[in-house]
């Protein structure tokens, strides 16, 4: 049991660190490269805000009501990427 905490814990804390510091900013400079109005520290800026919320929360709620296995995971690992990013 303890086992799966741990890889609950590691496995969020990676794919928070890829979302915040990699694939957010990517996509956000991405999809700004069109606005060159925009000055990169606005960019940064969005980057780094982000959108952070419920909704990823409700998406992995889905599996875990249509009682798909182990879909408890994919919830505890949703939650704690929403909590980290809001935290960071």
């Amino acid at each position: 049991m303890g086992h799966t905490y741990l890889f609950i814990l590691l496995a969020a804390g990676f794919i928070a660190l890829l979302l915040i510091f990699i694939a957010r900013p990517v996509g956000v400079f991405a999809s700004m490269a069109f606005f060159k109005n925009l000055a990169w520290r606005t960019k940064a800026f969005y980057a780094w805000v982000g959108l952070r919320g419920a909704t990823p929360i409700v998406f992995a709620l889905i599996p875990v009501v249509m009682k798909v296995p182990d879909a408890h995971k994919i919830f505890n690992i949703s939650f704690l990427v929403v909590v980290a990013s809001m935290l960071l």
